[in-house]
């Protein structure tokens, strides 16, 4: 029996911060933004947190992946995917 193996590309640089947009549903004043930042911050105490409420959007910069930001996002309360890039 052949055992199968699964190959991960290296990551270049896995301490390495990454800019990444969401579309967050429900976020409408600061303590929505502050409840979001703190699930974010126990991910990542490091991370940057920018937010458009009129938008429903945030920007966050942090060493954590898009999956693990968009499910501490809604596991605080508010369903979060990520946003389609700016043009």
């Amino acid at each position: 029996m052949m055992a199968r193996i699964r190959l991960r590309s290296p990551d270049p640089n896995p301490n390495e911060n990454i800019m990444q947009a969401f579309k967050v549903q429900g976020m409408r004043c600061g303590g929505c933004v502050r409840r979001i930042t703190q699930a974010i911050q126990t991910l990542d105490a490091d991370a940057r947190v920018e937010s458009d409420i009129a938008a429903a959007r945030l920007r966050i910069d942090s060493v954590e992946g898009a999956a693990s930001l968009a499910r501490a996002i809604t596991d605080a309360g508010y369903p979060a995917c990520l946003a389609e890039k700016e043009s």
